[in-house]
């Protein structure tokens, strides 16, 4: 009779019977296996091993150089041959929740259950320091993984002096999950100094604990800022230029040029703006060493233009006044 074996971390579990119920049979095959976690952060590594032995006269012995392959469907597959003890091992990555088996050409495990913790993912789109207050936009995204029925989450802004702190709270909001499994959240916070933020979130029972990165909330201006008419034909190429600038320091107030920083330029049509601040970029680079920037884009309706700086990595960090034009006819 062939009898195998499902092992969870820290419990046997026998298919087709209890360990000790009944005799083995000479011959008797039997393979483990077992998940080194019963939950995994998503991302992270685990394992699936186990020992294949064939019951003889003087008990169970290892079988080796046999072939395992362990199946989990989405949740991953791999495959491993059995050492001198009869051990197998295989590595996988946590993606989703799955149940995975082990199997060899004389026969197959019970299941393992590994569960896996989705690991919230941050997107900051926007820290710009306007009027005293700084302006933070952005959300958390949760992994594919997640089983999570969580609606809400808790966030805590905070303030420090240095990207090591020491940090103060200013202020905690709720985000509610939306349509897309994303916490956005859209604050303002008072800003008596510049310095580096960061946010924490407190998780579910399927969710880390996780903190942001420290984030530089530099102050920026743009200026000049200039188009090379205001008025122009539907389509006709308007060439626009300015020097981006920013306070390098948190306890300064001089500005300087910021080099190479990431230029974009965007538009909103109607005369009273009732388009919106779109994302329409008309252009899009980096200033010169000295801040510097200049492009053409095709004029095509009337309304306003504005330049927006970004980070290194995309994060708005601030923008220039807006322009008006006009395109007589559109």
């Amino acid at each position: 009779m062939k009898r195998v074996l499902a092992v969870l971390v820290g419990c046997w579990v026998v298919v087709g019977g209890a360990v000790g119920a009944s005799a083995r049979a000479p011959g008797d095959d039997e393979l483990t296996a077992r998940a080194s976690a019963v939950w995994v952060d998503e991302g992270k590594p685990f394992t699936i091993s186990g020992v294949l032995t064939v019951e003889g006269e003087a008990g169970p012995a290892p079988v080796a150089g046999e072939r395992i392959t362990v199946r989990g469907g989405s949740a991953g597959t791999g495959r491993a041959v059995t050492d001198a003890q009869g051990r197998y091992s295989v590595r996988l990555i946590a993606k989703v929740t799955g149940r995975f088996t082990a199997e060899w050409w004389k026969g197959t495990s019970g299941e393992v259950a590994v569960g896996v913790r989705a690991r919230p993912r941050m997107s900051l789109t926007e820290i710009v320091p306007v009027g005293g207050k700084v302006r933070i936009r952005g959300h958390y995204v949760l992994g594919a993984g997640s089983t999570t029925s969580q609606t809400s989450v808790r966030l805590t802004f905070q303030q420090g002096r240095t990207a090591k702190g020491p940090w103060k709270t200013v202020r905690k909001v709720t985000s509610r999950r939306d349509q897309n499994r994303e916490f956005p959240f859209s604050v303002s916070v008072k800003a008596a100094k510049l310095g580096y933020w960061r946010i924490g979130f407190a998780g579910g029972r399927d969710l880390l604990a996780v903190r942001s990165p420290a984030l530089r909330a530099y102050r920026t201006k743009v200026s000049p800022f200039r188009l090379s008419r205001v008025q122009a034909a539907y389509q006709s190429k308007v060439t626009i230029s300015g020097t981006a600038w920013y306070v390098p320091s948190a306890t300064g107030s001089a500005f300087k040029a910021a080099k190479r920083i990431r230029v974009i330029i965007e538009q909103r049509c109607g005369e009273d703006g009732w388009g919106g601040w779109k994302g329409v970029r008309l252009l899009e680079g980096r200033a010169d060493a000295k801040g510097r920037f200049k492009g053409t884009f095709s004029a095509h309706c009337t309304g306003q233009i504005r330049a927006v700086l970004l980070s290194a990595k995309g994060v708005v960090t601030g923008y220039s006044a807006p322009l008006a034009t006009k395109v007589p006819g559109h």
